[in-house]
């Protein structure tokens, strides 16, 4: 939904980091923080960069989120996608603490 600029600069900002994290991570590379982000993705795939780039200088300059969602379904879907309210997983059985 469309965001009062109060909200929308953290939370496209938090998507920034969060993204490229994932991105990095997901192909069992080192996580880019701050700076490194963008030439850590161009290293590792010059086509999403170039998507990367485009979603957020829209994001930013335009207020236009749309790519950016675009972006993070991207990333996300391999994993099983966003998750939404009533997502549920049972965490496996090793995991679990023994009952009392």
């Amino acid at each position: 939904a469309p965001r009062d600029p109060d909200e929308l600069w953290p939370i496209v900002s938090s998507l920034y980091v969060a993204i490229a994290n994932h991105f990095c991570r997901s192909r069992n590379q080192w996580s880019a923080k701050g700076k490194s982000i963008p030439g850590t993705i161009m290293r590792l795939d010059p086509s999403f960069h170039e998507r990367f780039t485009e979603a957020f200088e829209a994001a930013f300059t335009r207020k236009e989120i749309a790519a950016v969602m675009r972006l993070a379904e991207e990333v996300l879907e391999p994993d099983g996608g966003l998750l939404f309210e009533s997502y549920t997983r049972d965490a496996p059985a090793g995991w679990r603490m023994p009952d009392p």
